[in-house]
């Protein structure tokens, strides 16, 4: 094969591998959150955006408000990425999953702060078993809520929240 072909093909490949990539992410936005997702083997994918230099969170089907919502929040806290895996304890308040008797089962964590926008991303086990953490299936209607705050402290309340339903 001469070198023109190789090269034609790899772009090519490059080109159609990127675009399949590119195009298994699915998105969602309201009153200024932006939420991505895919579901990779047992895992959801997820980053999450919204134009704060606070803390931002998203909650997974609460039963009411925040109550029984299995609730993923961080923050960038000069320049370390923090995310912790919440549940819903009540209509107004959630706790560490830890202090739940529950685990912090995220992964692949990552994010940053730039141009005031805060993104967080993450993975977590489409079902993780456990009671902290509401289980999910592809191609399910889930209910999410998203809450931000100005600060970067977890437990500082939130000033900015919205709820929207989409199909894993």
């Amino acid at each position: 094969m001469n070198k023109k072909i190789f090269f034609f093909n790899l772009v090519l490949l490059f080109l159609f591998t990127g675009s399949l990539y590119a195009s298994d992410w699915k998105s969602v936005e309201t009153n200024g959150f932006t939420y991505r997702w895919r579901i990779v083997d047992e895992w959801l994918e997820s980053e999450l955006s919204y134009p704060t230099t606070g803390w931002i969170a998203v909650g997974y089907n609460p039963q009411r408000i925040m109550k029984g919502a299995d609730i993923i929040i961080g923050a960038v806290q000069r320049n370390q990425v923090v995310i912790e895996d919440h549940f819903g304890t009540s209509l107004t308040a959630h706790k560490n999953d830890e202090l739940l008797n529950g685990r912090n089962d995220l992964a692949a964590i990552s994010g940053e702060e730039q141009n005031n926008t805060t993104t967080l991303r993450f993975k977590k086990p489409l079902n993780s078993q456990e009671s902290t953490d509401n289980p999910l299936e592809e191609g399910a209607q889930v209910v999410l809520i998203f809450a931000s705050s100005s600060r970067d402290q977890l437990t500082r309340m939130h000033n900015k929240r919205a709820k929207v339903i989409i199909t894993l």
